[in-house]
This record gives structure tokens, sequence and C-alpha cells, in this order.
């Protein structure tokens, strides 16, 4: 059998690519050795080909170029650029039929460096067709674009189209030449699906028309970094965009960072309907020392329908600078956003007032559930109406560890003019501050109130310094008062660890409730002292006594404040609304004799009669000692009238020997509904003490029980007989058995 070998030889190609440089000598629209015929001939030769030019020279464009569709190709003129003033030896220019400088169409590592681009009519430099990791400019003094005085309606100086990513525009001057300001339509313009693009350290100013914005995206995980947006080149001068410093339009993800964004004719940085993008390190307002004033027109920053958005953080680096704008933050329609850390207001030290006309440092408008956390909010100098932190119709809000009216060391005043914070327009379940240490707001030195609550309910505020320092010792007051409540159903402190706020030293009132239906309002284990009037003022204003009834339509409900019988070391003895909570109190003097409560000592509860026997300690023979009541609905009342401490106890007495049984009238007679008696009892040994009408008729028995030795009761009878019915007006007699 004979065996067939056969042998197959493969022959292998070798295919080499090699690297070319094109030299541009004629600034001819067309023709051997153009800039044309430069990047035609890159675009047939297959590799990394570089286009360089043989002069300075102004190249006017009477059709466009050729697309740069061959990767790798670089056009670099960064030899012939001037470095003083600043402007580029090589520039191409529209004369006529040419709409767009460069195009970048489906090519990759592809570079323009050097050149000046101005005159186009749609953009000055277009990227599109699915091209990556190309270059715009990069690191080095020559190695600058300047681009401007390019694009119409809806165009801008650098495009990046549809599904372009990762590519780089960096160290450019966009609409700026030699310092003189030559508008692009917008600076850049980055669309959709084109994400993971990165501009840094370009000066991006001057663009102009409704559309003039420095930067505008439309796309997810873009890095924006180290730019100067609306400055002149060296961040210390006003070349604003005409409309946003930046604005980010259904886009997420996108980082913005330690840019100055400053003299933009609208909003610094708008995002609307983009969740999740994150703001830090920047200055907005302020030039490139966060240390002069250069407001945007509008607002610092605007977040619309956007949820999740970051702005600040924990450390040094990721705080903003956001002053002298007219408002500085604005959070509308957006839920779960993060503001922490950042200066606002202030200059980069957090040392004073930067200036400008702020309405507001932050204001929340619907949405909710953001959190304010460690900024200081200063400096809003607009007038009277001005506020530090504003929160309308927005709800589950929280705001915990911020200086509001004061400086970084949260010693010094930095005003708002008008409120600290503001709470309005139906806002519920906001919690201002916290029960930790540093979660409690400083809120001092504004000119109006420390906090505003108006038509908005069931809100919290825990651990706050409201009119002090930073130590709750010393004063930095707010002007107007520590809070005035025109609303219902609000907690302001508590009994529980570090529930209480500090409420001092403000002109006006601590606490006042400022209207006829600001019911249902806890007031609770605070520290209230020295404010220039009352602690707490229920409207009508200044002390508003008790009455019979205790049936008011006044601020939460005009409740009764207690009645303080005696007051020892030990114990507090007194009258109270029926089953009223009571709270007592080291009392800070006051010249009404009424409050305030400076120190919380013990709480416990009116019984039936409405009377209370409280054990206290932490106080001296000669102290005075205050007290307010609470009701079931959270109905609180002023401050009681103060007593003073002295060495006898006030329920049971057994020094007290008196020589037969004996009863007096402690209320006015007649009286209207309520009476009040002190019983006197000499011995131990059973009483019996019942109310008679004139007919002799049995109405009620108030006391049938064992009284001992000395003891001394209050008793309260409302009017009503056994069966809880109200007794008609007239004559009644008690009789002592």
């Amino acid at each position: 059998m004979r065996k067939l070998l056969v042998i197959i030889g493969v022959l292998c190609f070798w295919v080499t690519c090699f690297a070319d440089t094109f030299l541009v000598t004629s600034n001819a629209n067309s023709g051997a050795g153009t800039l044309r015929w430069a990047i035609t001939q890159a675009n047939s030769n297959a590799g990394a080909d570089t286009i360089i030019f043989s002069t300075s020279m102004l190249i006017g464009l009477t059709s466009n170029l050729p697309e740069l569709t061959d990767d790798g190709t670089v056009i670099d003129a960064s030899e012939h650029w001037v470095l003083f003033p600043g402007h580029p030896g090589v520039t191409i220019n529209s004369e006529s039929g040419s709409n767009t400088g460069f195009i970048i169409s489906g090519a990759r590592a592809c570079e323009i460096k050097g050149l000046g681009v101005t005159g186009f009519v749609t953009y000055g430099i277009h990227v599109t067709d699915s091209s990556r990791n190309n270059r715009i400019g990069s690191s080095g003094i020559l190695n600058h674009n300047a681009i401007y005085d390019n694009g119409g309606a809806l165009r801008a100086g650098i495009h990046i189209d549809v599904n372009s990513d990762s590519n780089y525009i960096e160290n450019n001057y966009i609409g700026i030449v030699s310092g003189t300001p030559y508008p692009n339509a917008r600076g850049i313009f980055i669309d959709m699906a084109s994400g993971h693009n990165y501009i840094s350290n370009n000066v991006i100013c001057a663009s102009d028309g409704d559309m003039g914005d420095g930067i505008y995206i439309v796309s997810d995980s873009n890095y924006i970094y180290n730019n100067k947006i609306g400055t002149n080149t060296t961040g210390t001068a006003d070349l604003g965009n005409e409309r946003h410093g930046i604005y980010i339009y259904q886009g997420s993800f996108n980082t913005i960072e330690q840019n100055v964004i400053s003299g933009n004719g609208a909003h610094g940085i708008k995002i609307l309907q983009a969740d999740d993008n994150t703001i830090i390190g920047n200055l907005i307002g302020t030039d490139i020392n966060g240390t002069t004033a250069m407001p945007n027109d509008s607002f610092g920053i605007c977040i619309t329908t956007s949820d999740g958005t970051i702005i600040g953080g924990d450390s040094v680096s990721s705080r903003n600078i956001i002053s002298s704008n007219r408002r500085n933050v604005e959070i509308d329609n957006s839920y779960q956003c993060l503001l922490e850390n950042n200066y606002i207001g202030t200059n980069i030290s957090g040392t004073f007032f930067l200036g400008g006309n702020t309405y507001a440092g932050v204001h929340i408008d619907s949405g909710g559930g953001n959190t304010i956390e460690k900024n200081i909010i200063s400096g809003c100098h607009y007038s009277f109406i001005s506020y530090g932190l504003g929160i309308k119709k927005s709800d589950y809000n929280t705001v915990i560890g911020n200086f509001i009216g004061t400086d970084v060391s949260g010693t010094q005043d930095i005003a708002n003019y008008g409120n600290g914070i503001n709470i309005t327009s139906l806002s519920t379940h906001n919690q201002i501050g916290g029960v930790s240490e540093e979660e409690g707001n400083i809120i001092s030195g504004n000119i109006g109130f420390g906090i505003y609550l108006q038509s908005s309910w069931q809100n919290d505020f825990y651990g706050n310094y409201i009119g002090t320092d930073i130590t709750g010792t010393l004063p930095i007051p707010n002007d107007s008062g520590g809070i005035y409540c025109m609303s219902t159903h609000n907690t302001i402190g508590g009994t529980g660890q570090g529930e209480g706020n500090i409420i001092a030293f403000n002109g006006g009132n601590g606490i006042y409730l400022g209207h006829y239906n600001a019911d249902w309002n806890t007031i609770s284990g605070n520290s209230i002292l020295e404010n220039e009037l009352l602690g707490i003022d229920l409207w009508p204003e200044g002390v508003t006594l008790n009455d019979s009834a205790d049936a008011d339509s006044g601020a939460n409900e005009n409740y009764n404040f207690p009645v303080i019988d005696s007051a020892g070391v030990s114990m507090v003895w007194g009258t109270a609304p029926t089953n009223a909570a009571v709270e007592i109190f080291l009392a800070d003097y006051d010249p009404s004799g009424y409050g305030e409560g400076k120190t919380f000592l013990a709480s416990g509860t009116a019984d039936a009669l409405g009377n209370f026997t409280i054990s206290i300690s932490g106080v001296d023979i000669g102290d005075r000692i205050t007290s307010t009541a609470r009701d079931t609905q959270g109905n609180t009342s002023e401050f009681s009238e103060n007593r003073e401490v002295t060495d006898v106890g006030v329920e049971e007495n057994t020094n007290l020997m008196p020589t037969s049984y004996s009863f007096h009238l402690i209320s006015t007679n007649p009286f209207s509904k309520v009476v009040k008696l002190r019983l006197h009892a000499p011995c131990k040994t059973t009483v019996s003490l019942s109310i008679y009408d004139i007919t002799g008729q049995l109405v009620r028995v108030l006391v049938d029980k064992q009284c001992n030795i000395g003891s001394e009761y209050i008793v309260v009878w409302d009017g009503k007989n056994e069966q809880g019915e109200q007794m008609p007006n007239g004559i009644y007699f008690c009789r002592l058995e």
C-alpha cells in the first residue's frame, strides 16, 4: 500500500502601518500643502499620523474640512501658540460655506491642540459617530485650543455627539482668546448616550443667547473637573455665560468637582430630571480664592426633580463654597438629596460674610427626605425676608449639625437678615436637630427669629442651641425671638436624653405661639432663659392668666399653667388642670414673675382633682421654681408664676398641728365652674367634705378619706354632680365632717 504525504504550505503576510507626519505650508482652502490636503492624506494612511504647521497662519475655509476618520490622527499647532497674551498662532476660520471646524467621525485616539477655531455656525469641534478616546487640548502651557465665536441656536463650541464616550476636553479657552471674550452659543455640549467624557482645566465663559450655558450635558457618567466656568483665565473677574454655568438635563452619575463656577447669568449649576449626580469641592459664586463675591445672578445650585443629588461630603476637599448668589442652594421637588459640610454664604474659611444680595441660603420646595448636615448657612443679607434655610411644602427632611447665622467657630454671628429657619406651607415630619451632641444645630445671630414655623405640623425640634454660642452659655441672640410658631402638632424638645433645646438670650420671646389656632404644640424639657420677653408666650401677647373654665381659643388653647402652692428642696406641691402632665424647672428670673425655665428638674401628673406632688432634686433654699402643664393632645402652657424654694414640704406636713379641722377658699367667690379649697386636718381621722345645693340636696362628695396628722390638701370642685352633669348657677354649701 502506497502512502501519499501531502505538505501544505502556509504563506503569512505582515502588514506594517507607518506613522507619517504631514506638514501644512499653505493657508489656502484647498490644494497641496493645505490643511485639507493633510487631513485627506492622514485618513488614507493607516496608522497614527501627525499634522503640523510650518508657520503661524490664518486658514479661511469656504467648505467643511474632511472628517477625521483614521484612528490616532494628531493635529498639532502648539509650537506656534503665543504664550502671552495667550492666543493661537494657527487659526481656522469659516469665511463662507463652512459650518463646522473639525469633525472627528468614528475615530479613536485623535488629538487637536494648539489651534484657534472660530466663526463656525454649528460647532467649532464636533465629535460624532461613536468616536472614543479623543483629545481636544491637553496638558501643557502651549497645548491649549482657543474655541470661540462658534455656533448658532442650540449649537456649541464643542459638541460630543451621541454614543461618543471617554473623550477628553482639556486645557482649552472656550469663549475667550487673548483675554477677550468672544461668545460661543454654548461652550460644551455633551449629547445623549455619551458617557465617561472628561472635561478638565478649561476656561469656559461668555456663552451667549437663550441657550448660553457653559456646559450642557444630557448623558450619564461624565466628569467635570477644575474648570473656570464664567470667569476670566485667572478666575478673578466675571466673564459669565449668559445662562447657566453647568446644565445637566436627564443625565445621571455625573461628577462636578473643584471648579470655579461664578458670574453666570442664571444658575451656577442647574440639574433637571437627573438623579444621582455629585457636586463636590467647587467655588460657586466666588473668585478663585473664595474671598471675593462673584455671584451667579440666580441660584448657585438649582436641583429640580432630581433625586439622590450629593452636594458636598464629610471631607474638607468635598466642601463647596456657595456664596453671594441670589439663592445659594435650591432643592425643588427632589428626594433623598444630601447637602453636607458646605460653607454657604461665607468666605472659604467660614469666618465672614462674603457679599451679594442673597435671598436664601438653602431653600427646599416640595419633595422630601433630604438631609442638610454640618453646613454653615449664614450671611443672607438681601432684606428682612431673607433666611438661612427654608422648607416649603416638603416632608421628612433632616436638618442636623448646622451652624445657621454664625461663623465656623460657632462663637461669632454672621447674620441672616431674616429668620434662621423657615418651615412653611404644609411641611410635615421634618426633624430639626437630634439627640446626639453632633446633631443639634446652632441657630443664632439672625436678625429675625431663630425658627419660624407657619402652617406646618408634626415637625420635631431636638437638641438645638437657639440664641447661644457653641457652648450654649454665651449669647448670640436672634433679634426677634427664638421660635415663632403659627402651626399645630409640633414638638419642641422632650425629657429624653438630648431632646431638650437651649433657647436663650434672644430678643423677644424664647418661644411664641403666635396665632389663635396654633394648638397641640408640645414644649417639653427645654432650657429656656434670659430671653428679652417671656420664655413661653401663648397668643395673645404677654402673660395669659389662668381662667376658671380653661376653654379658650388662643394658642395651645391657652392651656392653664400650674399653680405652685409650695416648693421644698425635695418636693413641689400644687394644682394644675385635671390629669395634666406637669414639668418642674429651676426658674431663670423674669421681670414678669412667670418663668423662664432654665433647668428641667422633674415631671409628674396632676390627679383627677388637679393636685400634684412631684419629687425634685438639685435645688437649694432660696432658688425659684416654675412649671408648665400639658394636656394629652400636647397643648403646653406658659410658665407658671415662680415660687421660692423653702425648707417646708408641701403635701403632707406633720409639723403643722391645727387645733381644729378647717378649710378655706383659694379661688375667688363667687366662682365660675371651678372652685379650689384648702383643707387642714388636726389629727389622723376620717374626713368627709361634700357639696350641697340651697335646698339641702347632696350634690357631690369631694373628700371621704382618712387624713394623716397635720395634713394639708387642695380640693377642687369643677361644678359637676356625682353623675358628671354640670350644675346650674346658684348658691352651694360645703359641709366638712
